[in-house]
């Protein structure tokens, strides 16, 4: 480095004039170290430590993603009671009715019926390496909403490695379409944030490739005119336009 006579200021080796107040450098006051000169630095030292240890923070961060991403709940998956197991094509034959009706109607579904439905298995199947195997998937009711939990097997070659995936939404239902609006995800141990969701489309199109062949449900419910949830049921509601 080359001190300016003028400013001090450390200029690097080679220029000429003062990169601070443009003052011509004295170049004769480069000296070997033995010579009693000052032992030479190369530019961006500390530079090159700042970007190591962002490195290594950007490291530390990925590791403890991925470590939350493969982690795996326990999962306790509620069994359907005989009750339930009956009254699923009973259920969609009495909200066919339903929506046919001139008159004001509702129909109640309990989480045990709605989860019996989604245990006929009609999931989109994947195959191939690197495809997800759909293992469960059941849904838990809430104040006002619903969460959708998967648990399925990713291959990748020989490598098997179970994936827990959740989706928390609010059923809403206008008549015209039925949506289900993110209030929050998971992904493993890892919580989604909801404007990750709704601008990536993450988690929701992952639920949305999986029950894609229930084409004739989702009809149904966009022509529902209002649903409301509790814990305990949900309210698909029908009132026909005036």
């Amino acid at each position: 480095m080359i001190a300016c006579p003028q400013c001090g200021y450390d200029n690097e080796l080679g220029r000429i004039f003062c990169h601070s107040c443009g003052t011509k450098l004295d170049l004769t006051q480069i000296r070997p170290p033995g010579q009693g000169g000052k032992k030479l630095r190369k530019p961006g030292g500390s530079t090159k430590i700042v970007r190591r240890a962002l490195d290594v923070v950007i490291l530390a961060v990925l590791g403890v993603v991925i470590y939350l991403l493969a982690q795996v709940p326990e999962v306790k998956v509620p069994k359907p009671t005989q009750e339930d197991l009956a009254a699923v094509d009973g259920k969609l034959a009495e909200l066919e009715q339903l929506l046919a009706s001139p008159q004001a109607a509702m129909i109640e579904v309990k989480p045990g019926e709605f989860n019996a439905f989604l245990n006929q298995g009609k999931f989109s199947q994947q195959s191939g390496s690197g495809a997800v195997k759909p293992l469960v998937m059941y849904a838990e009711f809430g104040k006002g909403e619903v969460t959708m939990v998967f648990l399925g097997e990713f291959n990748l070659g020989p490598i098997t490695k179970k994936i827990y995936v959740t989706y928390t939404g609010r059923p809403v239902a206008d008549g015209k379409e039925f949506v289900f609006k993110p209030t929050g995800g998971q992904i493993g141990a890892m919580p989604i944030a909801v404007g990750i969701m709704e601008t990536t489309g993450l988690v929701k199109n992952w639920f949305g490739t999986l029950l894609g062949g229930l084409k004739t449900e989702k009809g149904l419910l966009d022509r529902v005119s209002r649903i409301q949830v509790t814990p305990e049921r949900a309210l698909l509601i029908h009132q026909p336009a005036k």
